[in-house]
């Protein structure tokens, strides 16, 4: 996991990998730092089932970022749960 916090945008960015083969990993991600936080503003994740998957020019969005769930803000602390082999962006107003 790692994070970004744009001051100015007052928006907090963290990007997530689960590289498990099977397992769900779940987190949670304390903000009191910057007080209760606001609303989580974005939620994608990119995930295939099938690990050879592709993009090709006639299905160029086979793998590609999707809306996501199985994030949650409550007050200052998020939860969330990370399907395996998963890339997830979230994206959470502060």
């Amino acid at each position: 996991m790692s994070s970004a916090y744009d001051e100015e945008e007052g928006v907090m960015t963290f990007f997530m990998v689960n590289r498990h083969l099977t397992e769900t990993l779940e987190t949670s991600i304390n903000l009191a730092g910057f007080g209760n936080a606001g609303r989580i503003t974005l939620h994608e994740m990119i995930r295939h089932d099938d690990l050879e998957a592709v993009n090709t020019a006639t299905a160029p969005d086979t793998v590609a970022p999707r809306p996501a769930t199985g994030a949650d803000l409550d007050g200052s602390t998020v939860n969330i749960a990370l399907p395996s082999l998963s890339y997830q962006v979230l994206r959470i107003k502060i």
